[in-house]
């Protein structure tokens, strides 16, 4: 039986939402990260980023939440964020943190809020709402405490404030500076790479897959771990959520093609696309045994670079150097799909043509199928969406954790 007691609930205390207000009003720059527990609040979110004049930064769990072509969503913040993202953290001067669980590598070590003097946070969980000192804890569910936040601003005189403000017009600077930057990416589309020869690069692969399943309306995207999920949640541009779905926080290699299996468990049909690295699927290729055993519907687009990419740029980015990420074994996918009877498998692939027409066949047959792309790797600044935010990885990085404790956030 449904019980009022189990159903989602506001923050009680009126004296907080008043406070929370004034706070935002008194702020001149404002930066809103949502994470999972916002999910449901898309429209409170989007009517608050108008009132008080924010811009935000969203967890690659809740990618559209805010439709990605926003003006005032900047997509991704932290270690792995965009050009964007990681402008409205470092420069914003009030944090509203929606549902977020704020973990190392989404708020860069704690350092990812270096001129932030209030931090207003709305989270069921009582430990996730107190993470930062300096905090206005609003504890209760995102949507219904949103809405009651709402309801005070407008009756303080709250009105959306346009587009004219100076923070408004630097935000839209540096996601216009963000899309170019990816779109010179997607152009470029090939590099030689050493091992290879002539192949993808992973950001220009990616882009054309996630365009296709924009095009079909039962196709979910699932990310995996590592730099296919980084390189990912940077690239997807979803208008809406349950596009995608991906694996961020645990680290859980195999994620992606282990959720293949859904689309066999489900009452809602639907075709399932993982995206992953040569990493992560060796972590559970049984998905190509257990995928046929029980009828599973999708493809797992393999985008071997022969390494742990994701480690590689972030040692890269910290210290200048790379240690013990790559491996000289060569390994044939595709062999290995074929050795399951009732598998497809396509490639190499080697163009963003060829990837879209492999794409297109695999579904057409409606089972489980691998299509494989060598992905390029080296040194070309254009190989890759860079990494923007810090990381300290324990307190390995000494500048990451001097940083942290002179914040003292």
């Amino acid at each position: 039986m449904h019980s009022k007691a189990n159903e989602p609930s506001a923050c009680l205390p009126v004296w907080r939402y008043e406070q929370a207000a004034d706070a935002l009003a008194a702020a001149k720059k404002v930066v809103v990260r949502v994470g999972g527990g916002g999910r449901d609040a898309g429209a409170e979110i989007a009517e608050l980023l108008e009132l008080v004049d924010a811009v935000t930064i969203t967890s690659p769990l809740v990618s559209g939440v805010i439709p990605y072509d926003h003006p005032r969503n900047l997509t991704v913040g932290g270690s792995k964020g965009s050009i964007c993202g990681n402008f409205a953290q470092d420069n914003c001067d009030l944090l509203l943190a929606i549902g977020s669980r704020a973990v190392c590598q989404s708020d860069s070590s704690r350092t990812a809020y270096s001129r932030v003097r209030t931090v207003i946070n709305i989270n069921a969980d009582q430990e996730a709402a107190t993470h930062y000192g300096r905090t206005l804890a609003l504890v209760g569910s995102a949507k219904a405490t949103l809405q009651k936040l709402i309801e005070v601003i407008k009756q303080r005189g709250g009105q959306p404030t346009g587009a004219s403000s100076e923070w408004f017009q630097s935000c839209a600077a540096k996601k216009r500076e963000w899309d170019a930057f990816k779109a010179q990416r997607y152009e470029k589309g090939v590099l030689e790479d050493p091992i290879w020869g002539t192949v993808l690069m992973q950001p220009a692969a990616i882009k054309a897959a996630a365009d296709w399943t924009r095009g079909k309306p039962d196709v979910v995207n699932f990310f995996d771990a590592g730099d296919v999920q980084a390189d990912g949640f940077q690239v997807v541009e979803d208008d809406r959520l349950g596009r995608t779905f991906t694996e961020t926080g645990a680290s859980y290699m195999g994620f992606s093609v282990s959720a293949i299996m859904s689309t066999a468990l489900t009452a809602n049909s639907f075709y399932g696309l993982a995206f992953t690295g040569d990493g992560s699927f060796t972590m559970n290729p049984q998905i190509l045994i257990d995928g046929i055993e029980h009828g599973a519907r999708g493809t797992i687009l393999l985008l071997d670079n022969r390494r742990m990419g994701a480690i590689t740029g972030l040692q890269q980015a910290q210290y200048r150097d790379e240690h013990s990420t790559n491996d000289q074994v060569p390994v044939d996918y595709m062999a290995w799909a074929r050795s399951v009877r009732g598998v497809s498998a396509f490639g190499p692939i080697e163009s963003k043509s060829a990837l879209e027409d492999a794409l297109e066949e695999a579904y057409r047959g409606d089972g489980l199928a691998l299509v494989y792309v060598p992905v390029y790797f080296g040194p070309d600044e254009l190989a890759g969406l860079g990494a923007y935010g810090r990381w300290n990885v324990g307190n390995w990085a000494e500048d990451t954790q001097a940083l942290r404790h002179e914040i003292g956030l």
